[in-house]
């Protein structure tokens, strides 16, 4: 009668089932082009099968990958990567994806003060497509892009959604990629952050990067409800952008008759002198440009 020997029946086992997973990574497509990419030697399978098998793991949940927002990584956009220097060792790497993300948008890291929405990040001059326009549009486009090559500023007015955001994110993003500082603000957000920060002063910080920013846009003026404290802090940054010829645009429903009417009245009541003194710089920073048309966003819709 044979003994069997179960404690080496299980070694042996279990080498064989190392032995063909070894072979599984060998043959593997994906393995196969690490070997090849990262010149690293076959035989490191051999000695390192379960760092491999972890890494074919986690690499496999990028086939077929839809992009960004659906990426199935622990930490979005990072896949591990094998690397060998004489030591096979891993190493956490951006995607090719987030790779080409944070390239498109390094120019945002020259915004001081950034409230674009994120639909806005990309928008340029270069890859927007006036000719697909109202001979009206593309007249205010052709006039937006001289303004911002020239270092103009501009007041563009209109009804809302006819595209007046969009070329103001258009400037901005322009001479950001030009390595100047920019400020993109919309104005109820930046009067919410004048009273909630006032009682601290850390409001004073975004004052002094409105003032000196090389670049601002005031998106929306004139949507905010005024008090005298925000009237008297938005003067002194357009005064100061004034006498240094500092490049100034503005976004608003409101042509400067009605903006002028409404910088009047506060809770504490009108005060004529300093709403005229708001309208007389934003007058001298910049060019009123009328913007006609449909609501963009509800042909998009």
């Amino acid at each position: 009668m044979q003994i069997i020997n179960f404690e080496e029946f299980e070694t042996n086992q279990r080498n064989t089932d190392q032995t063909e997973r070894i072979q599984a990574l060998k043959r593997n497509a994906l393995v196969q082009r690490l070997l090849v990419t990262r010149r690293i030697p076959e035989v490191e399978i051999d000695k390192h099968p379960a760092m491999w098998a972890r890494w074919l793991e986690q690499i496999e949940k990028c086939q077929g990958c839809k992009g960004l927002a659906t990426c199935k990584q622990r930490q979005k956009g990072y896949v591990e990567v094998l690397n060998y220097d004489g030591i096979l060792s891993t190493e956490l790497e951006a995607c090719a994806l987030l790779k080409k993300k944070e390239s498109s948008e390094k120019h945002l890291s020259q915004y001081l003060i950034n409230d674009l929405g994120e639909a806005f990040y990309h928008v340029s001059f270069q890859n927007s497509n006036p000719e697909a326009e109202s001979d009206a549009y593309k007249r205010v486009w052709m006039e937006c892009k001289r303004l911002a090559d020239e270092g103009k500023g501009a007041y563009l007015y209109g009804n809302m959604g006819v595209g007046k955001t969009y070329l103001a994110a258009c400037a901005a993003n322009q001479y950001a990629k030009n390595h100047h500082k920019v400020a993109f603000v919309h104005c109820p957000r930046l009067l919410e952050r004048f009273l909630s920060s006032y009682k601290t002063g850390e409001y004073k910080t975004e004052l002094e990067r409105l003032t000196y920013a090389d670049f601002v846009v005031f998106d929306d003026i004139g949507a905010e409800d005024v008090t005298e404290r925000y009237r008297s802090l938005l003067l002194g940054v357009l005064d100061a952008r004034m006498q240094n010829h500092k490049p100034t645009w503005f976004t608003s429903n409101e042509d400067f008759n009605s903006l002028e009417h409404h910088f009047l009245t506060t809770s504490r009541g009108e005060d004529l002198n300093e709403a005229m003194r708001i309208m007389e710089r934003i007058k001298v920073l910049a060019k009123p440009i009328e913007m006609l048309g449909e609501n963009r966003r509800n042909i998009q819709k």
